[in-house]
């Protein structure tokens, strides 16, 4: 007897779950593309000055033996306050998955993600900068095409950055997120900065999350990459990395111009 179309309707649907759970790094990775600081996923404390405002642009490709998955982010962040930034970031994604020597590519929206941060300890005893970053991410992405969750997620990040000598500094991430429809997840990071010269800087991360339920089920990558700084209002980056523990992708890189104006 041939499958009525509710069986093959449910089994495309957990065929493109199956996909979107392969070719998406971590909630939080892909939800801040647009919102940290490139090309990082590590955040830093300082927000935007009040009355100045940055946009960010770029690409973003993971790579899976059975996926390939691009995101084209863009995000603008405002200083709205003395210590207090708001930022939003949409763009779009494009991915081409392969199973059973089957290939088919679907395309979509990315999820629309909106964020603060909250710069409330300019200076700890440790000579630290302590900062928090609630944030909501919107579910536009198609879910119908395995491309995004079609739940609403909200994360809330402690960022913590000290300069250890003018030219390097370090950058610490905590924070938990609540999932729409999934485990919640606990993430966590360290980031450095070097500026070796003054156009140029180099960064380097470690990021990790646990699921909530179970945290054997720890994915964690690193990442490297280059700022390059050709004037005050405009930086360049590239970025390559590759997943070192759970289900990650095998590679990542992204590429990408922060405008301050």
């Amino acid at each position: 007897m041939l499958p009525d179309n509710k069986h093959i309707k449910e089994r495309e649907n957990m065929h493109n779950k199956r996909n979107f759970l392969k070719c998406a790094l971590v909630v939080v990775i892909t939800a801040s593309l647009a919102l940290a600081g490139r090309p990082l996923t590590v955040d830093d404390a300082d927000p935007v000055e009040k009355g100045h405002a940055e946009i960010e642009a770029g690409v973003y490709y993971e790579y899976n033996c059975d996926c390939k998955h691009w995101e084209f982010p863009a995000g603008i962040a405002i200083g709205i306050m003395p210590s207090l930034e708001a930022s939003a970031g949409l763009g779009g994604q494009l991915e081409e998955r392969s199973e059973n020597a089957i290939k088919d590519s679907e395309s979509s929206l990315s999820d629309v993600v909106v964020a603060l941060k909250w710069l409330f300890w300019e200076k700890c005893p440790l000579g630290a900068r302590h900062a928090l970053a609630p944030s909501i991410k919107f579910p536009t992405a198609d879910e119908d095409k395995g491309m995004g969750s079609g739940k609403n997620d909200y994360d809330l990040t402690w960022i913590i950055s000290r300069e250890i000598i003018p030219q390097i500094s370090i950058h610490v991430n905590a924070g938990y997120s609540w999932i729409g429809g999934e485990e919640d997840v606990i993430h966590y990071g360290l980031a450095v900065d070097w500026l070796p010269v003054d156009l140029i800087q180099l960064v380097a991360e470690m990021f990790a999350e646990d699921s909530r339920e179970n945290a054997a089920e720890t994915s964690a990558i690193f990442n490297a990459g280059i700022r390059i700084i050709p004037s005050e209002t405009i930086t360049l980056d590239l970025a390559y990395g590759t997943g070192i523990k759970g289900e990650t992708p095998e590679s990542i890189a992204t590429g990408g111009i922060t405008i301050a104006f």
